[in-house]
């Protein structure tokens, strides 16, 4: 069998999974085994990767914690998986934030008394089922505010208690509540009188987080195709090579494997055939949720993150969709919101639109489902139904363009995704530009000069700021087939450098070093290991692979 043939048969298995049952051996905590996802802790520092057991000679997968800083895994640290590791992320998820602004008043004039309330979420995480209750001085007489639209809050009175419900408050949103009330029969004083709203979330009193305690807690999250998972942990970094730098079992004692509270194998959110679906594979992640693809059904799933009480931010499923022509990678417009979708095996990239509510109509009720995704108009990137073969892509960081990389034509496909006046995107071709043979994920390394990055991101924290600054915003695709790294300047719509890699490139993560400098590590599926790229613009070594680590 040739090199090129064993290297596609390679990739085929990272994307779908096969082999022999599994033999009981725990796999190694101190060295790369089939290295997949790859993705750096916010601070910096600690890199995180994920191992997808692909040949089953080990009975589980592992997340390491790679030390960039020492250049070495910190065994301690890691943590056992399912086998046949998807995408991963780690971020700040971000915390809801909510309050009531001041002042909390009514004003009674003649026995009469009416309020309005301003709710907010300056928090970095969506809030669901945010209750407000209140004890009136009287009783409740009226609770709608003046021309409510029907998605706003809905109230129920008993007497001089009023309750409101708000089934969902996001990030920077606002909304009001209004009420009025008789205490005639009390003989209440006429002027102001002071009210004491309780806060609930999620059906728990809330507890305003301390603003001295520190940014939003880093979480990460990771798909098994194996068991068909989606696993997220608790990260603290300052655990360094010790038990609970990566933390995903439930008691006070970190636990090297996962337990089934860290592990979601259903989309809540659904009313019916709820379970996650087989092989969750890609993720496009922002403040509010991610997308998540599923490989062997051609799915997409929408998930939302949840504030738990004592928890933090969890992910929920809320929606999903079976897409004409399968799922693999999904990247997220930045502006829009859509996803991007490509097939793998076709000539397409699925966009997807997120409906948000799906119906809460006149009776300003949720629908079971918290969302709807739509399928609008296709990217058609390749005439031939049965040569596309859509793999990687990403959109910079403005959104105006998109990069998908195909293997039927071994090239990068630029679009203009910029918004039109229908506002819609304009997904119009730019050009094909050649990488050779086989293509694979897309990144891209930060801002082109003169663009602005679209908002609604996770918190990247000061590894995002390291990028922006210096990475220019080159593209980086792995050549899976090739063993290499390729670098486009989409300036000047061409490839601007060929790095040698080890066996079998497949993810690719930018991170500064101890002095500033940036540069892109490149996971090497085939051969174990990581490749140390010198990207930074200063550098006279720009472009060149300095270290292979294994």
């Amino acid at each position: 069998m040739t090199t090129r043939v064993l290297a596609t048969a390679a990739l085929g298995a990272l994307l779908g999974g096969c082999g022999v049952p599994e033999t009981g051996i725990p796999p190694p905590h101190d060295t790369f085994y089939f290295p997949v996802g790859l993705a750096p802790h916010p601070d910096g520092r600690y890199l995180y990767v994920s191992n997808a057991g692909f040949d089953r000679r080990y009975n589980a997968g592992t997340i390491q914690v790679f030390d960039t800083f020492t250049r070495r895994v910190l065994p301690e640290a890691t943590v056992e998986t399912g086998l046949f590791a998807g995408e991963l992320v780690v971020a700040r998820f971000g915390q809801v934030a909510l309050s009531i602004d001041e002042p909390t008043e009514a004003a009674v004039t003649g026995g009469q008394g009416s309020f309005s309330l301003t709710l907010r979420n300056d928090g970095q995480s969506p809030a669901r089922e945010v209750g407000v209750f209140l004890r009136l001085p009287g009783t409740v007489t009226a609770s709608a505010c003046p021309a409510a639209p029907l998605d706003g809050p809905t109230a129920a009175a008993r007497g001089a208690e009023i309750r409101y419900r708000v089934a969902r408050l996001d990030p920077g949103a606002v909304t009001t509540l209004c009420g009025a009330f008789d205490c005639s029969a009390t003989d209440c004083v006429d002027g102001d009188v002071r009210l004491q709203p309780v806060l609930t979330l999620a059906g728990q009193p809330y507890v305003a987080r301390d603003e001295t305690a520190g940014s939003a807690p880093v979480r990460a999250l990771l798909t098994t195709r194996e068991d068909d998972r989606l696993t997220w942990f608790d990260v603290d970094a300052s655990r360094g090579d010790a038990a609970g730098h990566l933390d995903c079992s439930a008691g006070d004692t970190p636990a090297t494997r996962c337990d089934d509270s860290h592990r979601i194998a259903s989309l809540t959110g659904i009313s019916t055939n709820p379970g996650i679906g087989p092989s969750p594979y890609g993720f496009a992640v922002d403040r509010t949720g991610f997308y998540l693809t599923h490989v062997k059904r051609g799915e997409l799933s929408r998930w939302r993150f949840t504030d738990t009480p004592g928890s933090g931010p969890l992910p929920e499923g809320a929606c999903r969709l079976t897409l004409t022509r399968g799922a693999s990678a999904v990247a997220r417009h930045p502006l829009l919101g859509w996803a991007y979708v490509s097939d793998r095996s076709g000539e397409l990239v699925s966009t997807v639109a997120t409906l948000d509510p799906l119906d809460r109509g006149q009776s300003g009720r949720l629908s079971a489902e918290q969302c709807r995704l739509e399928e609008r108009s296709p990217l058609v990137v390749d005439a031939d139904p049965g040569q596309g073969r859509t793999r990687g892509l990403a959109f910079s960081a403005d959104g105006t363009l998109l990069y998908v990389a195909t293997g039927s034509d071994a090239a990068l496909h630029v679009y203009d995704t910029s918004i039109a006046a229908n506002g819609r995107p304009r997904q119009t071709l730019l050009g094909a530009i050649p990488l050779g043979f086989g293509p694979n994920v897309v990144r891209v390394a930060g801002v082109r000069r003169g663009e602005v990055r679209a908002g609604d991101l996770l918190d990247g924290g000061s590894v995002a700021a390291a990028v922006d600054a210096r990475g220019e915003g080159l593209v980086y695709v792995t050549a899976f087939d090739a063993d290499a790294l390729l670098v486009v300047d989409p300036r000047l719509m061409a490839v601007v450098a060929r790095i040698p890699t080890g066996i079998g490139p497949h993810d690719v993560a930018f991170m500064p070093d101890v002095d500033g400098r940036l540069f892109a590590w490149v996971s090497n599926f085939r051969d174990h290991s990581l490749t140390l790229v010198d990207i930074d613009p200063d550098s006279p070594r720009r472009f060149t692979a300095v270290a292979q680590l294994r």
